[in-house]
């Protein structure tokens, strides 16, 4: 039996369960510096004067500076560059300097010989700001256009000119924050004999993270090391590039000691990415049975102060998936991405989908309720059945084809509509005791696949037999030392067990684009097999000649060259 496809045993768990697992709090380095931040306590403000030196003079801390200790303040670029716009003006530089701009923005930066005394020290900075009116709603006139999407396909004309109704909707989704139990952390380490950089607890994206910084730094790329830790989850957020991350290997290499920052949760709600917020106007051309024959969608999507990592790869996925698997013969959606003074936004699980399909799915309520149709029944006429597909309806999202290339959508709605027994949930109203409203809704949601363009892995064999299998990707939870591990197995006939999965580390594995966008398994694990496929080609050659056979009568089993022919 393979590997794939059977339940087993989590690598990763002996080790986490036992209390074993390496977090990156866990690093207690010699000489460790201990990093704090202090924050904006205004959303929108001149910043006047940062004045740190009381906390300079403290027992025990090393450094308090603000942007004016810096003979430059590097801006953090967009990993995703999706516009032919470099958003340049738009990114956020590791320290506010002139201007802050959200509550959380980093003003100033403590070193010190331990947390406690940081954290004090950062109470002793004196900030003057000058306030200024903070702009809080993406569609009012003070928020700033950083860039606009235009996505369509389709008359979208003829469709209004044929409807015979005309439905439209403004629904808002709330802005999100993903709280993983791990908060955002890192240590850097400078060597200076060597000159190598190190860095620790980086997941995610660690070799575009090692790019950015060495050009930040004005290092080659390699002498920087990204070297992995466990992670208490990720959800988007975690293991971007972010201002302290900067920071803490910048500071490193100027003072040439450990620096170590550990976010805690009252700075994670105001300093990692938020998510979500947007304002979507849809209008949609419908028959008088509900058929829809066109969706136009206006889209206001606030990405609070700056253009992170991420540039506008919410905003599109938003845009791009909104039609959903159901059958539009038209649709036009334009995107405002727009600038106010709120954190910074990035993804959060199944960004842009979520968005989409809550704005789509509470159309077609709205579809039904005045046409008075079933809303299972509005959703029925218009899912795309089987033989429809694939379907490719010329819109690209993050460099791919926005193609549903395979599966059942009508099929699928109709079978969890009968399992669910949905017809017999009645129809709501108030409860018992009148104090309690109860309901029922539907709605579909499609989900994407892994993301390209391409990921790497090495597969080798030591000296003692033991296979190893390097990865591009990441950990940030998700099992992906196990999953690896079982692709490998099955091409090298071995038990999963027997392989060791090294992750995030770029001395392995110089080049990668990491885990996020669903991708680990799904490209990862192509590039884990391809590795591991190589590795049983040259095994099978070399024990066929100690066998004295030949490589096609060659067989890998349970760890060993057996040769067929006998």
């Amino acid at each position: 039996m393979t590997q794939v496809g059977r339940s087993v045993p989590r690598l990763e768990d002996r080790r986490l369960l036992t209390g074993a697992g390496r977090f990156v709090d866990d690093l207690c380095l010699p000489h460790t510096l201990h990093m704090r931040m202090v924050r904006s306590q205004v959303a929108h403000g001149r910043l006047v004067a940062v004045d740190t030196a009381a906390a300079s003079e403290i027992p025990g801390v090393e450094l308090a500076v603000g942007a004016q200790g810096f003979n430059l303040v590097p801006r953090i670029p967009i990993r995703l560059q999706l516009t032919e716009e470099t958003l340049e003006e738009y990114l956020q530089p590791v320290l506010a300097h002139g201007t802050v701009r959200y509550v959380g923005e980093p003003v100033a930066v403590i070193l010190a010989e331990d947390p406690y005394l940081a954290e004090d020290a950062a109470e002793a900075v004196t900030v003057e700001i000058e306030p200024l009116d903070p702009a809080l709603d993406a569609a009012g006139e003070d928020a700033t256009r950083a860039t606009t999407l235009d996505f369509g396909f389709g008359d979208i004309e003829e469709a209004f000119d044929q409807a015979e109704h005309t439905v439209e909707i403004e629904v808002a989704i709330g802005r999100h924050a993903a709280v993983p139990l791990e908060n955002r952390g890192v240590v850097a380490e400078f060597d200076s004999v060597s000159g190598i950089l190190t860095l620790h607890g980086l997941t995610k994206v660690p070799h575009f993270n090692r790019r950015v910084l060495a050009d930040m730094l004005g290092m080659s790329v390699e002498h920087i090391r990204f070297t992995t830790t466990d992670a208490g989850g990720g959800f988007g957020s975690r293991g971007e590039l972010y201002p302290e991350d900067c920071l803490a290997a910048l500071l490193s290499t100027q003072l040439n000691r450990p620096v170590k920052w550990i976010e805690d949760r009252g700075e994670h709600l105001v300093a990692a990415n938020h998510s979500r917020q947007q304002i979507h106007r849809l209008r949609a051309a419908v028959t008088a049975d509900g058929t829809m024959l066109g969706l136009e969608a206006a889209i206001i999507h606030d990405n609070g102060a700056y253009m992170r990592t991420h540039g506008v790869t919410v905003a599109e996925l938003t845009a791009t998936m909104l039609p959903g698997p159901y059958r539009l013969a038209a649709y036009r959606a334009g995107v405002e991405v727009m600038l106010t003074n709120k954190t910074p936004a990035g993804t959060y699980r199944a960004p842009g989908r979520y968005e989409g399909t809550f704005a789509r799915e509470r159309l077609f309520d709205a579809i039904a309720a005045e046409l008075g149709l079933d809303p299972v029944e509005i959703r029925r006429r218009n899912l795309l059945a089987s033989a429809e597909l694939p379907l490719n309806r010329g819109l690209a999202t993050l460099g791919t084809e926005v193609i549903i290339d395979a599966g059942d959508p009508l099929g699928l709605f109709e079978r969890t509509i009968d399992t669910a027994g949905f017809g017999d949930w009645g129809g709501g109203g108030a409860g018992p005791d009148s104090t309690v409203r109860r309901g029922r809704g539907i709605g579909v949601f499609m989900e994407k696949s892994g993301l390209g363009p391409y990921e790497t892995a090495r597969a080798t064999l030591g000296p003692d037999g033991q296979v190893t299998v390097a990865v591009g990707g990441t950990s940030l939870g998700q099992g992906i030392e196990t999953v690896m591990a079982q692709i490998a197995a099955d091409r090298l006939g071995v038990d999963a067990s027997e392989i060791v999965v090294v992750h995030g580390e770029s001395d392995l594995v110089p080049d990668g684009v990491g885990s996020w966008a669903s991708r680990s398994t799904v490209v990862g694990g192509v590039a884990a097999s391809r590795a591991a496929e190589g590795l049983a080609t040259e095994i099978l050659a070399v024990g066929a000649e100690l066998l004295g056979s030949s490589p096609t009568s060659a067989k890998l089993d349970a760890g060993r060259v057996v040769d067929t022919a006998g």
